[in-house]
Parts: C-alpha cells; structure tokens; sequence
C-alpha cells in the first residue's frame, strides 16, 4: 500500500513509506535479539530499512518547506 501511495503521489506517501523502514528496522532488531544467529541479510534488510526512513523523512521534510509547513 504505501508503494502504491508513493508512486501515485498520494499525501500520505511520505508518511507510509517512513512507517514501512521504520518497521523493517524494528522487525530486524527483534530478529537479531530474538534469533541468536546472525546472517549477512539482516544488515543488508537493516540498511535498507533505515535508507527508506531517511528517504522518507527527507521527503517529508522537503515537502513541508515547499507548501509552508504543511504535510
């Protein structure tokens, strides 16, 4: 869904693909907590989570200071 949103330029774009990586972060931090063997994969699903919430919330940024402040 929030693929769907960033691609038709939805308003809730940025806020849902911030969500996605965050997630992603949060589900491989518990993987690593919780599984006690470590694979190459989780730090390649680790930084993809965390260059989508970077994207994202510079996005989100850009987009607050092209309208004036809203989102």
């Amino acid at each position: 869904m929030a693929l769907i949103a960033v691609f038709s330029r939805s308003a809730i774009a940025g806020r849902s693909a911030m969500a996605v990586g965050a997630a992603q972060v949060v589900w491989i931090i518990v993987q690593v907590v919780l599984i006690k063997d470590r694979s190459v994969l989780q730090a390649v699903f680790l930084t993809i989570g965390m260059v989508i919430t970077a994207l994202a919330a510079r996005a989100n940024g850009a987009r607050r200071g092209a309208d004036g402040g809203a989102a």
